[in-house]
C-alpha cells in the first residue's frame, strides 16, 4: 500500500475514520502532536545524558499513542500513569533547582533552545487539544498530558 492516496490532493484526509478537510480541528491537533514529536527527536538525538534521552522517546511514544486515540479511537490506557510520573519529575527536579526569579531566555545552548521550541509546541498542542474538545469530548487526560509535558520540558531545559 502506497502512502500517497491523492485524497489530499482535493484537500481531504481520512481521520478518526471520517473524510475531513485538511484544516479541521482533528487533523490540527494530530499534526501539531507530530510536529512535536519530530522536535523531539531532534532533542534525543543531540542530548547526552543517557536518562533523558530515554525519557525523549517514551514522550515520543507516548506522543503516537495519542496520536492513536484522537486519529482512531483506540485508547491509550496508561496516560493517567505518565502524567503523574510528570508530577514527580518535576517535584523531584525543582528541589534540585534554584528558586526561579525571573523569566527565562531561551538559547543558553542548542539543546536547551531544543527543549524550548518542544516546549512551545506542547502549549500550541495543549492549545489544540482544547479547540478540538470543544467540538468532540476527549478524554480530560490528554489536555492534562500536554500542560505536564510542557512543564516538563522547562524542567529539563532549566536543570541542564
Amino acid at each position: 500500500m502506497s502512502i500517497t492516496t491523492k485524497t489530499g490532493d482535493k484537500g481531504k484526509t481520512t481521520c478518526n475514520y471520517q473524510i475531513v478537510t485538511k484544516d479541521h480541528v482533528l487533523v490540527e491537533t494530530v499534526g501539531t502532536i507530530d510536529e512535536l514529536q519530530a522536535v523531539l527527536g531532534i532533542v534525543k538525538i543531540k542530548f547526552q545524558i543517557p536518562e533523558f534521552k530515554i525519557q525523549i522517546e517514551e514522550i515520543q511514544k507516548d506522543l503516537m499513542r495519542i496520536n492513536g486515540e484522537l486519529a482512531c479511537g483506540k485508547k491509550f490506557e496508561e496516560i493517567n500513569k505518565r502524567v503523574d510520573f510528570f508530577e514527580a519529575e518535576i517535584m523531584r527536579m525543582e528541589k534540585e533547582l534554584p528558586e526561579l526569579k525571573e523569566f527565562v531566555v531561551p538559547g543558553k545552548n542548542e539543546i536547551e533552545a531544543f527543549l524550548h521550541l518542544g516546549r512551545t509546541i506542547a502549549r500550541r498542542t495543549e492549545r489544540r487539544v482544547v479547540s478540538l474538545n470543544n467540538s468532540k469530548k476527549i478524554d480530560e487526560d490528554v489536555l492534562k498530558y500536554f500542560n505536564r509535558l510542557s512543564d516538563y520540558l522547562f524542567i529539563i531545559s532549566r536543570t541542564i
